[in-house]
């Protein structure tokens, strides 16, 4: 559960957080087999950076982003969150 992820600043100490939750859920999905990949890095990606400039952050928005395969030889399904100032 991460609802402190939607109530603290967006800074280092926040990202790092947020992609160690995000990290324990996927990698735990992956061990049951819920995702696809020889190894975690090809069942998921997490980029809390790409959407996330300065102009973003400083609003008091954020995008975390994640891919996860979900069966072999399939795109990645991509996940966009949000978090935007005061929601």
């Amino acid at each position: 559960s991460i609802p402190w992820a939607f109530s603290l600043n967006i800074d280092s100490s926040f990202k790092g957080r947020l992609r160690r939750a995000f990290t324990k859920f996927l990698y735990s999905e992956w061990e049951k087999g819920a995702l696809y990949g020889a190894t975690q890095e090809e069942a998921f990606e997490i980029d809390l950076d790409s959407k996330n400039t300065p102009e973003v952050t400083e609003k008091g928005e954020f995008y975390p982003m994640i891919k996860v395969a979900l069966k072999k030889g399939a795109e990645k399904i991509i996940l966009i969150l949000s978090k935007k100032g005061g929601e």
